[in-house]
C-alpha cells in the first residue's frame, strides 16, 4: 500500500532541491566575487573556461547558505525604507 504523494515525495522534493541550490547561485556568485583574487586576471581561454566552471560549481553550494543573509538584507532594507517613507508622508 502506498501512502498519499505530495510535493515532498519523490520527484517534487527532488525538484525543490534543485530550485533552492539554483536560486542560490547568483548570491554565491556575490561571495566567491568579493574574495577571488585578482590573480585570475591572467588566464588563457582554456584558464577562463576551467575557472567558470569551478566558480559555479562552488556557487551553488555558497549560494545556498549565502542566499538567506542577502534576502533577509533585502527584506529589510525594503521595510526601513516602508518606515522612512510613512515619517516623511505624516
Amino acid at each position: 500500500m502506498e501512502c498519499g504523494g505530495g510535493i515532498a515525495s519523490g520527484a517534487g522534493a527532488g525538484a525543490i532541491i534543485v530550485a533552492l541550490f539554483t536560486a542560490g547561485v547568483p548570491f554565491g556568485w556575490r561571495v566567491l566575487s568579493a574574495i577571488t583574487p585578482d590573480m585570475f586576471l591572467f588566464l588563457s581561454l582554456a584558464g577562463w573556461i576551467i575557472y567558470f566552471a569551478v566558480k559555479l560549481g562552488i556557487s551553488f553550494f555558497i549560494g545556498i547558505i549565502a542566499m538567506p543573509f542577502y534576502i533577509y538584507k533585502a527584506v529589510k532594507g525594503l521595510k526601513d525604507a516602508q518606515e522612512l517613507d510613512e515619517y516623511i508622508n505624516q
